[in-house]
Parts: C-alpha cells; structure tokens; sequence
C-alpha cells in the first residue's frame, strides 16, 4: 500500500500485478534511520541509487541550496544559510523517483529529523523487472 501512494506503482500494481509482486521481492528493502543521520548530500552521485518512500510517522528535511553553491555543515544548522529551502518529508512521501529511469545526482540533502522507517526501491533491481513486461510501463507512458 505505501508504494500506491506514487502513481506508476498504483498502476502497476492494478496493471501488472505479477510484475509488482517481483519487484516487491527483488527491489524493495527497508532501511531504518535515527534522527540526525544524512542520507545523502546534493551533488553526490549514488553508486546504488534508490527511490525512498516514507514508511512510519518520523520525519525528514530535504535541503536544497538556492545558489547552487556547497556550505559544508549547512545542512545540519537550519539557519546557516539564508538561500537555502527546506521541505519537511514525511509518511506517505516519496524521493528520488528519476533514479529509476535515468542517471542521477542529488539536487539537494536529505537529513532524517526524527527515527525514520524508509522503503528502499532499487533502481536496478527494479528495471530488470520492469524490463521484463516492457507493455505495461509503455502503456502508463502513454496516459
């Protein structure tokens, strides 16, 4: 149910459900986080990219810059830098759905505020299922 709230796995998942049922074997995984850990950085190009959903109530703060510009420590201080914008991410929320379909570099850091409960979709893991049944993500493009 966490991943319907995005609208490709809800169609997936009513569209393609044997397809959805491997990549909930093969490319999902849960990770938990404390208050205060940094995911990842903007700018950092992950070696094994993933798209994130929010699993329980804990929060987290997605930093980006304004400028464009990298203040080591800004994003552990709130009030570092003026230019910078912040988003409260929380339960029901996604991140970083273009690892899926393209190579990726963080736009912004994301700082979990709280104890957090995430579900991890690897990208790679979730194309080789998606490959495999190419019709149905052709036919959610289409729409």
């Amino acid at each position: 149910p966490v991943l319907e709230n995005h609208p490709f796995f809800r169609h997936y998942s009513k569209d393609c459900p044997a397809v959805m049922r491997q990549v909930c074997h093969t490319a999902i995984e849960k990770l938990f986080v404390a208050g205060g850990d940094v995911l990842f950085m903007e700018g950092e190009k992950p070696a094994m990219p993933h798209m994130y959903f929010v699993f329980n109530a804990g929060r987290l703060i997605y930093i980006r810059d304004r400028d464009s510009h990298h203040h080591p420590g800004w994003h552990l201080d709130m009030h570092a830098n003026s230019s910078s914008h912040f988003s409260i991410v929380k339960k029901g929320d996604w991140l970083c759905e273009a690892t899926l379909w393209t190579h990726w570099a963080h736009h912004g850091s994301l700082v979990a505020r709280d104890d957090v409960v995430l579900l991890m979709v690897d990208a790679g893991s979730f194309q080789k299922s998606v490959a495999a049944v190419r019709s149905c993500a052709f036919e959610y493009c289409d729409n």
